[in-house]
């Protein structure tokens, strides 16, 4: 049986929302590797310490394992559009602002030691980057107590808390700690 030519004239948009729904969400079978596991296991012991502090995370997949497991962080999923008083102190000048202020629906943090300023950009389909300094006093401001990356990070205000595999990557999760940060830097105007 051959389908109406009105049926084939769907298929371009059925691929295309197929090929971005494969690009932009993290495949995982079930929730065990989120819930359960080193990973989780090593997620609650921090949470507890970290109290109200934000987390950040720079993978879909680790984000979410935030999300699963009810970590308060500045990356994940963007629900009801940019919060502006968040993205104005990330980026205080507007100049990314055609990055962030559009229906983008996942942020990912990216640390990048030694940056100057927050670089945001929309790096994928339906995804918002933001490169930082671990450092960066916007941070601060947004209240950053912990970073997962799945790259190691060498910077003077993180310290490494434990490392755990999910979807077989191995992530590193970090405290910021900026009294290290200025004890180093003390150190070297002695």
């Amino acid at each position: 049986m051959a389908l109406p030519r009105r049926a084939w004239s769907l298929l371009p948009m059925v691929s295309g929302a197929a090929l971005v729904a494969a690009l932009v969400n993290p495949l995982m079978m079930g929730l065990g590797e989120l819930r359960s596991g080193a990973a989780a296991t090593l997620l609650a012991s921090q949470r507890d310490e970290v109290g109200s502090g934000r987390w950040t995370a720079d993978t879909l997949a680790s984000n979410a394992l935030l999300i699963a497991n009810g970590v308060p962080a500045l990356s994940g999923q963007q629900w009801v559009g940019p919060d502006d008083d968040n993205w104005w102190i990330l980026d205080p000048d507007g100049e990314a602002e055609d990055q962030w202020n559009r229906g983008a629906a996942y942020i990912v943090v990216t640390p990048v030691p030694g940056l100057p300023q927050p670089f945001i950009t929309a790096s994928r389909v339906d995804v918002i980057e933001i490169q930082v300094d671990p450092c960066d006093a916007s941070l601060d401001s947004l209240d950053v107590a912990r970073m997962v990356s799945i790259h190691p990070v060498v910077s003077d205000c993180l310290v490494e808390v434990g490392q755990f595999p999910l979807s077989g990557d191995l992530y590193h999760l970090y405290r910021r700690d900026l009294e290290a940060e200025t004890s180093s830097t003390d150190d070297l105007g002695a």
